[in-house]
């Protein structure tokens, strides 16, 4: 350990003449405290201070662990050369534009800061300081601007024009507005023009793109960090500095592989390898002071570092440590509470161990540590590994929880597929004006089969839906106009659906009568084995906990279905149901669908729950026989209280003492045979599903109250965005790219999805990256053959799995950090998003890279999917169609498989319109509650035939994709509030209300609150409006009541009974359009009033 030491030193003398360097040496994650401290010790000399680690990982990590400090800031780049000069990250250019911001900010009161960052970050050539100020743009009220200058200043600036403003970058024009969203604002801003003047400036909020509130000026900045001359680094813009080095061979070595890294791409870029990044020994010339912070690595022995990993006795661990830095003459400088002071003292003195340095609580300054050539910090509580229960709100990346990522997923673009309750399957193909007597009104263009059209007024798009099957990519037939094939499909659907419903009510009723066992409320070692788990639980997961631990302590049987992506924390969820029922002396299995995820999921059992004395038990062919007989043995004499297994859990030779819970594993995985048997439990036992695909907000709400369901959707803490890069297939970068990830022994995946040529691609790619152990699998090999290499894969043994897609779902490898997809132009939006998920499931930053071939030409659709992947930004509709698509298939998976083919004959959205439909009725059947959205089907429709203008003018809305969107949106008013409601909704995105419009306003409401309020029909007839009313309430109608009420409004109504029904008219003569639509809804309102 000495020579390691001294060569540290060694190498600092070298630079004594150049700058003041101190040494100092941290024990694990101390290193961003001690820079913190360091921090504030300089910033009271008006320094400004950098803390340069080796990754961006790294860098990342301390500064979550001091983002709580405003002063502290972060600056990532991309890590290597080629990713950068090819395809930047997105996600770290917003970070680094915001950082300028920050700095700017900061500079102008003439603030000190304290940099995090990383060796690839302080040496990126970014744009000049003075250039940064001069791009900025200040807009404030009565600001005048020459609008087609300002929009070219935007586009210059790196914004790009976009018909709905989702995230930072974009813009939009619409008429007389202009919404921009720059990076240095929380939200974006909604500029109101006068002609060439900024009347109002207003924030308005993303998701519902209503304004939040008015403000007084609107700051516009560069979304991009390279200017003219891209030659400085960031800490050109800061004037005085002192560098901190963590690790700081790391960083010089990193620093030594970045230079290769560009000197080997200027072999096919022919540009010097210094136009990649700047000088690092400039910067730490330029540094008033250099300071070396090393991780502690001293050789400890294995008992020592077993203690640690085991987190068992850290006070000796502790002393080890102590002993082997005092050989060498270092102080030691020991961080801890006053709580554990006493105890870690007489461990110390039991030892012989003196320290002669005080102890200090993690607020010590920084004073207290400086000046100490050498000397070791050591904190207690990180060899504890106690966790982290904060987040704070200055973190690098923020996430979206999933409801958000459901929101906008319903865009309807020409070419998409749609179905039309009455007409069936056709094809979007735009919205059309068309004039009649005068009267112009907007239709969408819907063609059929033999190019059959069919023109939609668009006041019934109620009737109709976005296409969306149970698979990905699948294809429709188009329906025929005039045939039967689609009343004769859409009854079949509905009675299977009703079916289906009545299956659903069934086993819910059936459950409910059933007596369960009530478990007991949690205890002290409930709350000591939860307290074990080492992370900080999300929102979504004590959530959910609660949720099934108020199942299981009810008297009846619990069935509920846990969802959440991987990673999100459902094990745990699921452990700790399991722990509370073992604690009420119940046995518990857990069935898992694949060898592999039932060996993953005993390894973290046995880690769980053996140190609180359980046995856990496992059943699957990687099982030797005699294993088996023992584990079964022990089952039935209730030795092994988790058992945990395949399929082969459910053999007719298991016996269990005393079975009290059981976890499903993605349900829809197993066979036929498999969930007959799995049928039983329900009615026996506690049944928790897990699933890790979305579900539907429209499918939770159509089976609430028949499904319980808890929903993860909430990524964990510190969990970073996948870097993303999308480029032409490179040989270079893909070495690259792997020997990165094994350099911190990492693992890769290389998608390849050609079963034919997947041989030779790993053949190739063993050649390219020899140093690698590489191998390869597809669906069509023997499951034993692929389990075996998946295993390998998952035991560290693989470096790169070269895989088609099956690695799609079911992998949970969090050691893999790297993904590479070859032809990835070829895949589907939802596909490509969740092969992005199988990488970045620990804490560590993980990358994607999808490549496509040198000169291919690319399809319109293909580029769109790419670009989209790249810029995934939570905020993207690409993000929302994706997300879509995968709650689609989460939807099969919830539903059973049985029902995808009824999805894919009427559309996802229809399907679950009629299963609300019939659940509603089985509930009201039953005396059940019918939630208030099933009692206003859009599958019925009335009439509404007015001679006024209906439609949305260009000059108002130009993008046809937002005028569905506005469609869309009126299809929802069913009543005056929500009509005035919509009203300003839309004054506030797009500006006052065009009279065709206003008009159309009415004529939806009419729509919505006549199905719910008896109206048969709207018409008009020359000079009159006649509103006829259905027979069904007319035995319960007040005749004289409704007389009543329009002597008191003052209405001159002409009254009608024919034929049993009633009919209303009003005349138009001499009135303006909004004063008698008016009073057609009073009309509509005194009718309902006057319903016994």
């Amino acid at each position: 350990m000495n020579g390691i030491i001294q060569k540290k030193m060694n190498a600092d003398n070298e630079l004594k003449d150049k700058v003041n360097t101190e040494n100092i040496v941290t024990l694990g994650q101390m290193a961003p405290y001690v820079s913190q401290k360091f921090a504030e010790y300089m910033l009271t000399k008006k320094q400004h201070i950098i803390s340069v680690y080796p990754t961006l990982y790294l860098a990342m990590q301390a500064f979550e662990r001091l983002a709580e400090n405003q002063q502290v800031l972060f600056f990532g780049a991309d890590e290597f050369v080629s990713a950068q000069i090819l395809s930047a990250s997105p996600e770290l250019m917003l970070q680094r534009i915001q950082t300028f911001e920050k700095i700017y900010t900061a500079v102008e009161k003439g603030e000190t800061l304290h940099l995090i960052t990383h060796i690839a970050g302080i040496t990126r050539p970014i744009m000049s300081f003075s250039e940064y100020k001069n791009m900025i743009k200040v807009l404030e009220n009565g600001y005048e601007i020459e609008r087609e200058a300002f929009i070219f200043d935007l586009i210059q600036l790196g914004y790009e024009r976009v018909p709905l403003v989702e995230k930072i970058g974009d813009f939009a024009i619409r008429g007389e507005v202009i919404d921009i969203f720059s990076p240095c604002n929380l939200y974006p801003h909604r500029l109101a023009f006068f002609d060439t003047e900024v009347e109002m400036i207003f924030s308005f909020d993303v998701a519902t793109q209503l304004t939040i509130q008015k403000v007084e000026q609107c700051r516009i900045i560069p979304v991009t960090d390279q200017g003219e001359k891209a030659l400085y680094s960031i800490v050109d813009y800061l004037e005085k500095y002192s560098i901190i080095e963590h690790q700081a061979e790391r960083v010089h070595s990193t620093y030594e592989h970045l230079i290769e890294d560009a000197q080997q791409f200027k072999i096919k870029q022919e540009q010097g390898a210094q136009a990649f990044f700047i000088p690092y020994e400039e910067l730490t010339q330029k540094a008033a002071k250099l300071v070396k912070c090393n991780v502690f690595v001293g050789e400890l022995d294995i008992k020592a570092i077993d203690l640690i990993a085991e987190k068992k006795d850290m006070s000796d661990a502790l002393c080890k440590i102590v002993e082997e830095y005092q050989k060498d003459e270092y102080d030691i400088l020991l961080l801890i509470g006053a709580l554990d002071e006493k105890v870690v003292l007489a461990k110390l003195a039991e030892k012989k161990i003196a320290i002669s340095q005080p102890l200090f609580s993690k607020d010590c300054g920084y004073n207290e540590i400086i000046g100490r050539y050498k000397t070791v910090v050591v904190d207690y509580y990180d060899l504890l590994g106690y966790k982290n229960q904060t987040q704070s709100e200055n973190t690098v990346f923020k996430h979206l929880d999933m409801e958000s990522k459901l929101g906008h997923i319903d865009e309807i673009s020409p070419g998409d597929y749609i179905v039309h309750t009455k007409h069936g399957i056709g094809r979007y193909d735009g919205i059309q004006k068309i004039s009649s007597q005068d009267i112009e009104k907007d239709f969408i263009v819907l063609s059929y089969q033999k190019d059959e059209k069919v023109y939609l007024p668009v006041d019934k798009i109620t009737t109709l839906y976005k296409y969306v099957g149970s698979k990905e990519g699948f294809e429709p037939k188009l329906s025929k106009i005039g045939d039967k094939t689609w009343k004769k499909k859409t009854d079949k659907v509905t009675e299977h659906v009703e079916a289906f419903a009545q299956e659903l009510f069934t086993l819910y009723m059936e459950r409910e009568r059933l007596p369960g066992f009530a478990f007991p409320k949690d205890g002290k070692l409930q709350y000591e084995f939860e307290a074990a788990f080492t992370y900080a639980e999300t929102k979504d997961q004590l959530l959910a906990i609660r949720e099934i631990k108020n199942d299981m302590e009810a008297p009846y049987i619990m069935e509920r279905l846990l969802c959440g992506d991987v990673g999100f924390g459902k094990t745990e969820v699921a452990f700790r149901a399991a722990f509370k029922a073992m604690l009420a002396g119940k046995q518990v299995v857990l069935l898992a669908p694949t060898t592999i995820l039932a060996k993953q999921h005993f390894e973290n059992a046995l880690k769980r729950f053996e140190p609180f004395g359980f046995k856990v038990g496992m059943l699957s062919r990687l099982v030797d026989k005699k294993k088996q007989e023992e584990v079964l043995f022990n089952l039935e004499l209730g030795e092994i209280q988790l058992l945990i297994g395949t399929h082969r859990v459910l053999s007719k030779d298991i016996i269990y003492a005393d079975l009290g819970l059981v976890l499903i594993d993605e349900e829809h995985r197993f066979g036929v045979a498999s969930k007959e048997q799995l049928k039983r439990f329900k009615t026996e036992v506690d049944v928790l599903l897990i699933s890790a695909t979305p579900i539907p907000r429209t499918l939770q709400m159509a089976i609430t109250g028949i499904r319980e369901m808890s929903l993860l959707q909430t990524p964990p803490h510190n969990r970073y965005p996948v870097q993303t890069y999308v480029l032409e297939q490179n040989e270079h970068l893909v070495k690259d790219a792997v020997e990165r990830e094994l350099a911190r022994k990492g693992q890769t995946y290389y998608l390849y999805n050609k079963v034919k040529s997947i041989e030779n691609m790993t053949a190739k790619l063993q050649k390219l990256i020899p140093n690698a152990i590489i191998a390869y699998a597809h669906g069509q090999m023997p499951k034993k053959q692929l389990e075996d290499i998946i295993e390998a894969f998952v035991s560290r043994k693989i470096d790169v799995l070269v895989s088609t897609t099956i690695i799609e779902n079911g992998m949970d490898i969090p050691n893999a950090n790297t993904l590479i997809v070859h032809d990835a132009d070829m895949l589907g939006l939802a596909q490509l998003y969740q092969l992005r998920g199988r990488v970045g499931r620990s804490q560590k930053i993980a990358y994607s890279y999808f490549m496509y071939r040198p000169h291919r030409i690319l399809t319109e659709e293909a580029v769109k999917r790419l670009q989209t992947v790249q810029s995934f930004t939570e905020f993207g509709s690409g993000y929302h169609i994706a997300m879509r698509d995968l709650a689609i298939r989460g939807a099969g998976d919830v539903l059973g498989r049985t029902q995808s083919g009824f999805i894919n004959d009427v559309g996802f959205d229809l399907y679950v319109e009629l299963l609300q439909s019939a659940i509603a009725q089985q509930k009201n059947s039953k005396g059940g509650e019918i939630h208030p959205q099933n009692q206003n089907s859009s599958v019925s429709d009335i009439e509404v035939s007015l001679n006024i203008p209906g439609f949305i003018p260009s000059t108002y809305i130009s993008d046809e994709s937002v005028k569905i969107e506005v469609y869309q949106l009126l299809g929802k008013i069913n009543s005056m509030e929500k009509l005035a409601k919509t009203r300003v909704e839309l004054t506030n995105r797009f500006g006052k209300l065009p009279d065709e419009l206003t008009y159309l306003l009415y004529v939806f409401m009419f729509k919505g609150c006549g199905r719910q309020n008896h109206v048969q029909f709207i018409r008009q007839l020359k000079n009159k409006v006649m509103i006829q009313f259905n027979k069904k309430m007319m035995d319960r109608l007040s005749k004289i009541g409704i007389q009543e009420e329009f002597r008191k409004k003052g209405l001159s109504i002409e009254t009608k009974y024919t034929m049993g029904v009633l009919q209303l008219s009003i005349t138009t003569m001499r009135k303006e359009i909004t004063l008698w639509l008016y009073e057609i809804f009073t009309v509509i309102e005194i009718v309902n009033k006057n319903i016994r």
